[in-house]
């Protein structure tokens, strides 16, 4: 069952963003406090959104003239964040070998050259 929490907190802030913005400007909304409040639903929205576009270019094609050919990442780079992830497994699990930092940038180096 797929969660709803998130269209639903993306909504009322959206909802939130718009009251107290009509109630600023119509006067029914006053005190130094509601810009704050007005703000931060703003805040909330404004990050919503781009959490919600970050996910959606992650795992589907995104259907924006510019910005199509960089959507679907994970499933176009499936094997290459697989075999990348194994190796920093591998490297993880033998740095007694390797030792500490030393083997964290072998592991990057690998996953740099996986490209």
């Amino acid at each position: 069952m797929k969660s709803r929490i998130g269209p639903i907190s993306l909504l009322s802030t959206l909802i939130g963003l718009a009251i107290t913005r009509v109630g600023i400007h119509s006067g029914w909304l006053q005190g130094p406090v509601w810009p704050i409040v007005a703000s931060g639903f703003e805040a909330g929205t404004v990050g919503g959104l781009a959490d919600w576009f970050a996910v959606s270019v992650l795992f589907r094609e995104v259907p924006l003239p510019f910005v199509r050919q960089h959507t679907n990442i994970l499933v176009k780079n499936r094997r290459q964040l697989t075999e990348g992830i194994v190796d920093l497994q591998y490297i993880r699990l033998n740095g007694a070998v390797v030792g500490g930092l030393a083997g964290i940038l072998i592991a990057l180096i690998n996953l740099l050259l996986l490209r």
